[in-house]
Protein backbone atom coordinates (compact mmCIF):
# COMPACT_ATOMS: atom_id res chain seq x y z
CA UNK A 1 0.00 0.00 0.00
CA UNK A 2 2.84 2.70 0.64
CA UNK A 3 4.12 1.89 -3.02
CA UNK A 4 0.47 2.67 -4.29
CA UNK A 5 0.54 5.54 -2.27
CA UNK A 6 4.07 6.91 -3.41
CA UNK A 7 3.23 5.97 -6.88
CA UNK A 8 0.05 8.04 -6.49
CA UNK A 9 1.69 11.14 -5.47
CA UNK A 10 4.56 11.25 -7.78
CA UNK A 11 2.59 10.53 -10.96
CA UNK A 12 0.12 11.80 -13.22
CA UNK A 13 -2.90 9.00 -13.81
CA UNK A 14 -6.01 9.00 -16.18
CA UNK A 15 -7.22 5.99 -14.75
CA UNK A 16 -6.82 4.25 -11.22
CA UNK A 17 -7.63 0.46 -11.38
CA UNK A 18 -7.07 -1.10 -7.46
CA UNK A 19 -7.94 -4.53 -6.18
CA UNK A 20 -10.77 -3.91 -2.93
CA UNK A 21 -8.19 -6.04 -0.74
CA UNK A 22 -4.71 -4.97 -1.00
CA UNK A 23 -2.76 -7.36 1.73
CA UNK A 24 -4.39 -5.86 4.82
CA UNK A 25 -5.33 -2.55 3.49
CA UNK A 26 -8.54 -1.88 1.43
CA UNK A 27 -8.37 -0.53 -1.73
CA UNK A 28 -10.91 1.92 -1.17
CA UNK A 29 -8.37 4.07 0.73
CA UNK A 30 -6.65 5.03 -2.06
CA UNK A 31 -9.51 6.96 -3.74
CA UNK A 32 -9.25 10.32 -1.82
CA UNK A 33 -5.20 10.41 -2.73
CA UNK A 34 -6.17 10.22 -6.26
CA UNK A 35 -9.76 12.40 -6.24
CA UNK A 36 -7.24 14.72 -3.59
CA UNK A 37 -4.32 14.99 -6.71
CA UNK A 38 -6.69 14.92 -10.03
CA UNK A 39 -10.12 15.14 -9.83
CA UNK A 40 -11.06 13.98 -12.95
CA UNK A 41 -9.05 10.39 -12.96
CA UNK A 42 -11.07 7.58 -12.67
CA UNK A 43 -11.31 5.31 -10.41
CA UNK A 44 -12.17 1.00 -10.86
CA UNK A 45 -12.73 -0.97 -8.23
CA UNK A 46 -12.05 -4.45 -8.55
CA UNK A 47 -13.19 -7.40 -6.55
CA UNK A 48 -14.06 -10.50 -5.47
CA UNK A 49 -16.43 -9.64 -2.98
CA UNK A 50 -19.58 -8.85 -4.49
CA UNK A 51 -22.12 -7.59 -1.36
CA UNK A 52 -24.21 -4.74 -1.58
CA UNK A 53 -22.41 -3.30 1.60
CA UNK A 54 -18.71 -3.60 -0.98
CA UNK A 55 -20.96 -2.29 -3.51
CA UNK A 56 -22.64 0.39 -1.48
CA UNK A 57 -18.83 1.43 0.59
CA UNK A 58 -17.44 1.75 -2.74
CA UNK A 59 -20.58 4.28 -4.17
CA UNK A 60 -19.66 6.69 -0.67
CA UNK A 61 -16.23 7.02 -1.57
CA UNK A 62 -17.11 7.68 -5.36
CA UNK A 63 -15.49 5.19 -7.00
CA UNK A 64 -16.44 5.62 -10.68
CA UNK A 65 -16.88 1.76 -11.80
CA UNK A 66 -17.58 -1.08 -9.27
CA UNK A 67 -16.58 -4.13 -11.29
CA UNK A 68 -16.53 -8.13 -10.71
CA UNK A 69 -13.81 -10.58 -11.03
CA UNK A 70 -13.16 -12.05 -12.73
CA UNK A 71 -12.79 -9.71 -15.28
CA UNK A 72 -11.27 -9.94 -19.05
CA UNK A 73 -8.48 -7.13 -20.53
CA UNK A 74 -10.98 -7.32 -22.98
CA UNK A 75 -13.77 -5.96 -20.90
CA UNK A 76 -11.13 -3.26 -18.93
CA UNK A 77 -9.88 -1.16 -21.73
CA UNK A 78 -12.97 -0.28 -23.36
CA UNK A 79 -15.06 0.37 -19.66
CA UNK A 80 -12.27 2.38 -18.63
CA UNK A 81 -11.70 4.59 -21.99
CA UNK A 82 -15.61 5.22 -21.69
CA UNK A 83 -15.48 6.29 -18.11
CA UNK A 84 -12.54 8.58 -18.90
CA UNK A 85 -14.41 10.10 -21.78
CA UNK A 86 -17.52 10.62 -19.93
CA UNK A 87 -15.37 11.89 -16.80
CA UNK A 88 -13.92 14.71 -19.42
CA UNK A 89 -16.89 15.33 -20.89
CA UNK A 90 -18.64 15.95 -17.73
CA UNK A 91 -15.95 18.23 -16.64
CA UNK A 92 -16.01 20.58 -20.23
CA UNK A 93 -20.02 20.36 -19.54
CA UNK A 94 -19.36 21.80 -16.17
CA UNK A 95 -16.99 24.69 -17.67
CA UNK A 96 -19.02 25.24 -20.14
CA UNK A 97 -22.20 25.80 -17.90
CA UNK A 98 -19.84 27.86 -15.57
CA UNK A 99 -18.83 30.28 -18.56
CA UNK A 100 -22.42 30.74 -19.48
CA UNK A 101 -23.79 31.51 -16.15
CA UNK A 102 -20.56 34.29 -16.34
CA UNK A 103 -22.16 35.55 -19.16
CA UNK A 104 -25.31 35.35 -18.13
CA UNK A 105 -24.96 37.30 -15.14
CA UNK A 106 -23.10 39.98 -17.57
CA UNK A 107 -25.89 40.26 -20.01
CA UNK A 108 -28.43 40.40 -17.17
CA UNK A 109 -26.46 43.29 -15.87
CA UNK A 110 -26.05 45.00 -19.32
CA UNK A 111 -29.43 44.34 -20.08
CA UNK A 112 -30.24 47.11 -16.56
CA UNK A 113 -27.49 49.51 -16.71
CA UNK A 114 -26.63 52.77 -19.08
CA UNK A 115 -23.78 51.86 -21.12
CA UNK A 116 -22.40 55.05 -20.41
CA UNK A 117 -22.77 56.11 -17.29
CA UNK A 118 -23.76 52.80 -15.30
CA UNK A 119 -26.42 53.57 -13.78
CA UNK A 120 -29.41 51.64 -13.59
CA UNK A 121 -31.67 52.00 -17.11
CA UNK A 122 -35.48 52.93 -17.12
CA UNK A 123 -36.77 49.62 -17.07
CA UNK A 124 -34.43 48.85 -13.75
CA UNK A 125 -36.12 52.06 -12.20
CA UNK A 126 -39.26 51.15 -13.00
CA UNK A 127 -38.72 47.37 -11.45
CA UNK A 128 -37.25 49.16 -8.43
CA UNK A 129 -39.92 51.52 -8.11
CA UNK A 130 -42.40 48.89 -7.79
CA UNK A 131 -40.22 46.78 -5.90
CA UNK A 132 -39.97 49.71 -3.30
CA UNK A 133 -43.53 50.72 -3.22
CA UNK A 134 -44.62 47.04 -2.50
CA UNK A 135 -41.99 46.98 0.49
CA UNK A 136 -43.46 50.42 1.65
CA UNK A 137 -46.96 49.19 1.38
CA UNK A 138 -45.97 45.93 2.90
CA UNK A 139 -44.23 47.43 6.07
CA UNK A 140 -46.61 50.98 6.33
CA UNK A 141 -44.19 53.22 5.45
CA UNK A 142 -43.64 56.08 3.49
CA UNK A 143 -41.68 56.37 0.22
CA UNK A 144 -39.99 58.82 -1.17
CA UNK A 145 -38.32 59.43 -4.78
CA UNK A 146 -36.37 62.39 -6.08
CA UNK A 147 -35.62 62.91 -10.12
CA UNK A 148 -33.17 65.77 -11.35
CA UNK A 149 -32.78 66.88 -14.85
CA UNK A 150 -30.06 68.35 -16.34
CA UNK A 151 -31.26 71.81 -17.70
CA UNK A 152 -30.05 73.05 -21.20
CA UNK A 153 -28.70 69.56 -21.81
CA UNK A 154 -29.76 69.79 -25.28
CA UNK A 155 -28.57 72.89 -25.96
CA UNK A 156 -25.13 71.94 -24.51
CA UNK A 157 -24.35 68.76 -26.50
CA UNK A 158 -25.67 70.49 -29.58
CA UNK A 159 -23.16 73.06 -29.04
CA UNK A 160 -20.13 71.30 -27.84
CA UNK A 161 -20.59 67.84 -29.66
CA UNK A 162 -21.61 64.20 -28.16
CA UNK A 163 -18.06 63.52 -26.70
CA UNK A 164 -18.42 66.30 -24.58
CA UNK A 165 -21.87 66.04 -23.55
CA UNK A 166 -20.82 62.00 -22.92
CA UNK A 167 -18.23 63.84 -20.31
CA UNK A 168 -20.77 65.25 -18.84
CA UNK A 169 -23.86 63.07 -18.23
CA UNK A 170 -20.51 60.16 -16.60
CA UNK A 171 -19.65 63.51 -14.26
CA UNK A 172 -23.40 64.34 -13.05
CA UNK A 173 -23.56 60.06 -12.62
CA UNK A 174 -20.34 59.77 -10.76
CA UNK A 175 -21.58 62.63 -8.31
Amino acid sequence: MPKALELIAAENFDIVVSDLFIGKDSGLSLVDPVRAKDRLAVFLLVTGDGTMETAVEAVKKNVDEYMLKPIKPSELLPESENLSRQTKARERKRISYKAAAGSNMKLLELSKTDELTGLFNRRSLFEQIHAEMQRAKRQSTPLCLMMCDVDGFKKFNDANGHLEGDKVLKDIASR
